[in-house]
């Protein structure tokens, strides 16, 4: 393992592991940790000791370490590597990679997407609506921060024969020997299959990490940057034109928009800052006197004993994290057709409508897990702390009427406890929202976790209470064509309980069952609903990575079941699957991975999308799903460059009445040929 500083920040590197085997290289929503590894070096940055063991060429993977912000963790637990493997680069659309959910989109790499992997309940912090563009680019949980011993850049690229491209840039550098620097950078220019279907996305994350010298005082911050020009088509008018082969030029197919398009722009700054009181677990010395035979002469000896002094009682570590999110959405439609909108309100011919989201979060916590693990395992670790959340949203329909909401205020006090047993753990969270407005009002959450761990296996059962009012969206919103106001709702009850087991990191299985009261969705016609009724939802997560000599398997596989369709609408079973080989040739000059991916999902009546609200509805006259999607690929790695080839949904080709739909009237990508590159540096 390796670590950093005096008992404050800790790097625990993770080795990597089958399930971990391949991701999406160059893309860094989906960072994955590696095998490799380097000896100790003297040009490590000082005070930033690594230790690790040695295997075949890896000193300059392990001379880049990443890592993640958590802001509720006073050390930094875990640290990867990147890998030079041709590992899942193939895979350029995130959505549909191995990144532990199952997205359907509608019909573009870059476009808006929906999860059929929910997870309701798990947190209750003000939030405006659920995002449908949070699949591609940064979150505050996926954005790396760095610690290197050289400069590392990674260039990406993307392209096929449907005229599209992505671009990915990443560098990172120390500027010093305990600060460093990072930039992301990820592009996607898509024309689409159908008229009016064009994303151009723009995704920009930077991070900078800094430890001072006695490294108890660390400083991590950030910017997320994205902004994103979708054109809406709404789906095309006719599903029979696409399933009876009818029109096979798919941009001469009928679409419900000409004229619409969505902007979307966000910002996000964070800075975290801790600092340790704790007292550094040191070094006592003991003096001997030894008195030389033959004369009188004494020598003095020191002697240096390490001695433990860590306690759960200590003074610990105060950090401080504030947070800035800034969004707005703007959705234009020029020459609308009235048929098309259940109602109009200002303008009969264009539909602007415009919301914009500030948002501004302080993080006060204190925690007493101050000391390094492996200098002293703290068997009760604490951390209690609160958060202050400040938003304020505006909406805009037509060009001047404007509705300016009030600023919402909200305190949510909260307490963690970490409790070590031998091989049990107990792991505890309890949080409060106390709020001037009644969205946020009185919400609470609760949650335990009971763990044994044993060799290679680890056992747990977990469970969670939610009480949570609906998200502001609900409550009120005004637009040309959907306005409501002043609605009263009942707060959401969610209980949750869940079997986790792991087995030496080839087997993740996981098997809960959720109940929820009072859910709130779009009905049929885009309005707010909310049930009265109680329903359950069975959810069993399996993911496996398994190889014998070459061949390798890797699946993502889920199942789901529900007491209430209408109150939960997922498929009964998703998954993802890759069989591939992996070997080298040219005397071990050149690794290949050759192979077959494939997702698949039982139809079911997925929600319906809606360009103008950006949301998604209840609709019950199209299921979706019940086809197998296959790409075929071939990825070759030389020294530090990587290039791949790809047969993009090569099924497609023998379909004579396609039915693959991503979402209702939104079909998916026929055919095509793909390639791209990543290519890493180390200079």
């Amino acid at each position: 393992m390796g670590w950093l500083g005096n008992g404050f920040a800790q790097f625990v590197p993770v080795n990597e592991s089958p399930l971990n085997r391949r991701g999406n290289i160059g893309n860094t929503n989906n960072p994955l940790p590696s095998s490799t590894s380097s000896d100790d070096s003297d040009t490590l940055p000082k005070g930033i000791i690594f230790d690790y063991e040695v295997i075949p060429d890896s000193t300059l993977l392990n001379a880049v370490y990443y890592f993640y912000l958590k802001p509720l963790d006073a050390k930094i637990y875990y640290a990867f590597h990147p890998t030079l493997q041709p590992d899942y680069i193939e895979q350029s659309d995130y959505l549909f990679a191995f990144n532990n959910n199952y997205y359907l989109n509608t019909g573009n790499v870059g476009a808006p997407h929906t999860s059929l992997y929910p997870n309701y309940g798990k947190e209750i912090a003000f939030k405006y609506q659920p995002s449908v563009f949070d699949g591609y680019g940064y979150t505050l949980k996926n954005l790396p921060f760095y610690q290197t011993e050289r400069p590392y850049t990674v260039l990406s690229f993307y392209n096929s024969l449907i005229s599209d491209y992505q671009v990915r840039v990443v560098h990172t550098q120390n500027l010093t020997q305990r600060w460093n620097i990072a930039l992301h950078y990820d592009l996607i220019n898509s024309e689409g299959a159908y008229a009016n279907q064009k994303t151009l996305n723009n995704y920009l994350g930077a991070t900078t990490n800094y430890y001072s010298k006695n490294l108890r005082y660390q400083v991590k911050g950030g910017i997320i940057w994205k902004k994103l020009n979708i054109q809406e088509n709404g789906g095309i008018t006719s599903d029979s034109l696409f399933t009876d082969n009818i029109q096979t030029n798919r941009s001469g197919i009928p679409v419900y928009m000409y004229d619409a398009s969505t902007r979307y722009n966000n910002f996000t700054a964070v800075a975290h800052q801790s600092y340790n009181f704790a007292r550094k677990i040191g070094t006592f010395v003991s003096t001997d006197t030894i008195v030389s035979e033959g004369d009188s002469t004494s020598f003095i000896v020191n002697c240096d004993t390490t001695v433990r002094k860590g306690s759960p009682f200590n003074i610990g570590v105060l950090s401080h994290q504030i947070t800035l999110d800034n969004t707005k959405r703007n959705f234009y439609h020029r020459n609308i057709d009235p048929l098309y909108y259940p109602n109009i309100y200002v303008d009969s011919t264009n539909t602007f409508d415009s919301v914009s989201y500030l948002k501004i979060e302080n993080l006060l916590f204190w925690s007493n897990d101050a000391y390094k693990d492996y200098d002293y395992k703290n068997p009760f670790k604490l951390s209690v702390g609160i958060r202050h959340i400040c938003a304020q949203r505006t909406l805009t329909y037509g060009l001047y009427n404007e509705v300016q909401s009030l600023w919402i205020n909200s305190l949510l006090p909260f307490a963690k406890a970490d409790i070590s047993l031998g091989k049990f753990a107990i792991n505890l969270f309890v949080e409060k929202t106390v709020s001037n407005f009644i969205v946020a009002q009185d919400n609470n959450l609760l949650k335990a976790k009971l763990s044994y761990t044993a060799n290679d296996h680890v056992v747990s059962i977990s469970a969670y209470n939610s009480h949570k009012s609906p998200d502001l969206f609900y409550y009120n919103y005004f637009g040309n064509n959907y306005q409501w106001a002043n609605r009263e709702y009942e707060r959401i009850h969610t209980n949750n309980i869940e079997f986790e087991y792991n087995w030496k990191d080839n087997i993740e299985l996981s098997s809960g069952v959720t109940n929820a009261q009072n859910m709130v969705w779009l009905d049929t016609n885009s309005l707010p609903f909310q049930t009265d009724k109680s329903a359950w939802l069975a959810q069993t997560k399996l993911s496996t990575n398994l190889e014998l000599g070459i061949f390798h398997w890797r699946t993502f596989n889920l199942l789901q079941f529900t007491s209430n369709s209408d109150v939960f609408r997922v498929p009964t079973f998703a998954c993802k699957h890759s069989y591939f080989v992996d070997f080298k040739m040219f005397k071990n000059a050149m690794a290949v991975q050759t192979g077959i991916d494939m997702r698949y999902n039982t139809a079911f009546y997925a929600d319906a999308y809606n360009p103008a609200m950006a949301a998604f509805y209840r609709q019950n006259e199209v299921e979706i799903g019940n086809y197998l999607w296959a790409d075929i690929f071939v990825s070759l790695q030389i020294k530090h460059a990587t290039i791949f080839l790809k047969l993009l949904h090569i099924n497609a080709l023998w379909e004579k009445n396609p039915t693959y739909f991503m979402l209702p009237h939104y079909p998916g990508q026929d055919f095509t040929l793909q390639w791209g590159f990543v290519w890493k540096f180390f200079d």
